[in-house]
């Protein structure tokens, strides 16, 4: 018999993988290098006079280069001998090193400022932004094709770790500064009840009790009705 073709095998469906931990950069990396190549790019259109970048557009291709390499398909499932593991957790290391120095030297472009400041990557919905509100001022930036409005979740070093909820929106392949100034910072706060079996969630609109043990909403009030 002959077999033309690439050869299908049906029991290789839904194969697990032994390393997730590659699964995660992978992904991880596919991003980061992602949004380090599109914010190269804005600061170089944007504000070029400012914009000294240490790598050029060569080395952003060379290191989609490697991280290509490391998606061969034996380094996914966890096939692979443990030289190419050791290999690949290295490039993974040094892609991750070079993409925060490009995005920092992009970032600092773009806001024009020469003191130091410091980027986090966070997942709206998940992730508390921690820093303080007197001292440091919070610049959201979305690599998105689509406008992002999203709801901050804010913890304040200022203010013994007080964390307040803040509706932000962001542009698309832009940036937004976070006004606290134009917004309560009471907007949303989240208090313990005496006996700690509630937690009382208010909002300028709402007065809502939910229980911690089971997470039901106890009462729910709404403050423009007045319905108490």
């Amino acid at each position: 018999m002959t077999w033309e073709g690439e050869l299908y095998l049906e029991g290789h469906n839904g194969t697990f993988t032994s390393m997730g931990e590659h699964k995660f950069y992978n992904r991880y990396m596919e991003l980061l290098l992602r949004d380090t190549e599109i914010f190269y790019y804005v600061a170089e259109l944007i504000a070029k006079k400012r914009h000294s970048p240490s790598s050029t557009h060569e080395d952003i291709k060379q290191m989609w280069y490697i991280f290509l390499i490391d998606q061969f398909h034996d380094v996914l499932p966890g096939t692979c001998t443990k030289l190419t593991v050791d290999d690949t957790r290295k490039n993974f290391a040094e892609l991750k090193e070079k993409c925060a120095i490009i995005f920092k030297n992009s970032i600092r472009a773009l806001l024009g400022i020469e003191s130091e400041f410091r980027i986090e990557r966070i997942r709206p919905g998940f992730d508390a932004v921690t820093y303080d509100t007197k001292k440091e001022d919070l610049i959201t930036f979305n690599s998105s094709v689509l406008d992002r409005e999203d709801v901050l979740q804010v913890k304040d070093i200022s203010d013994d770790g007080r964390i307040s909820f803040h509706s932000h929106r962001s542009p698309h392949l832009g940036f937004a500064q976070l006004g606290l100034q134009q917004t309560t910072q009471k907007q949303l706060q989240m208090t313990a009840s005496d006996n700690s079996e509630s937690i009382i969630i208010e909002n300028m609109f709402y007065i809502a009790k939910v229980c911690t043990q089971k997470g039901q909403i106890l009462s729910l009030r709404d403050k423009r009705t007045k319905n108490f």
